[in-house]
């Protein structure tokens, strides 16, 4: 494959993820400059937009978390407490999770089957983690070709003096720390070579810890939430 087919691969992915919201905010704001100039990127997006916008039409309602629409106020607007806009009505927040999931798995599968010869989707995993009373919900997205998990946090921040801390459980092995959640609600990693092929059968975990990550190399506080990683 040429570099300048990579790239257009990437372009893809990338507006994909631009309409759905989920780049890192630097990333965004890159590609937002890219498309003032760029009309063949803009299509991209445009096409995208028109691919997802049907899926809230077959989303099944979901009750969204009690804390949803607060936390999301403070995060947007911490010196106002401005009363939500008419069009955010109860049914967008009850599709709004289960919407950018399932956008998410859309995402994946599009992409991978048209990189796979004979339209056949392997390679890509997600998971969704979902914690008691709310406390932590998390989408990932583990790309084994470049060792890459992408995360995002649909849940508020921990507690003042604790951090979530994730970890990848292969097997009968011991659990691995990933590293700390950042305050970011999205960001992403890449595995250790030694983690890449054991992840595609694991177990993603996220614990309560201290501030600053578990002091042990193991988890030492509760587990909040635990899903397997799943092909698509």
């Amino acid at each position: 494959m040429t570099s300048g087919t990579r790239e257009r691969k990437d372009d893809e992915f990338i507006a994909a993820e631009y309409v759905l919201g989920v780049l890192p905010h630097a990333e965004r704001t890159e590609f937002a400059q890219r498309l003032l100039v760029d009309q063949e990127l803009k299509s991209r997006v445009d096409y995208w937009g028109g691919k997802f916008s049907p899926l809230l039409d077959d989303v099944v309602p979901v009750a969204p978390p009690v804390w949803l629409l607060s936390s999301l106020e403070r995060r947007l607007f911490p010196d106002t407490a401005p009363a939500p806009a008419p069009w955010l009505g109860l049914r967008f927040w009850q599709s709004l999770t289960a919407a950018l999931f399932a956008a998410l798995v859309a995402l994946t599968t599009a992409y991978f089957a048209d990189w796979r010869p004979g339209g056949t989707v392997k390679g890509a995993y997600v998971a969704e983690l979902n914690g008691d009373a709310g406390r932590i919900k998390l989408v990932t997205f583990y790309d084994p070709r470049t060792g890459t998990l992408r995360f995002n946090r649909l849940s508020p921040d921990p507690v003042p003096g604790r951090s979530f801390e994730l970890w990848l459980l292969a097997g009968k092995n011991a659990p691995v720390s990933l590293g700390l959640l950042p305050a970011d609600v999205s960001g992403s990693l890449i595995l250790p070579n030694a983690l890449r092929k054991a992840a595609e059968d694991a177990v993603l975990a996220v614990s309560d810890e201290p501030s600053g990550g578990s002091p042990t190399g193991q988890p030492t506080g509760a587990i909040l939430a635990a899903a397997k990683l799943n092909s698509v």
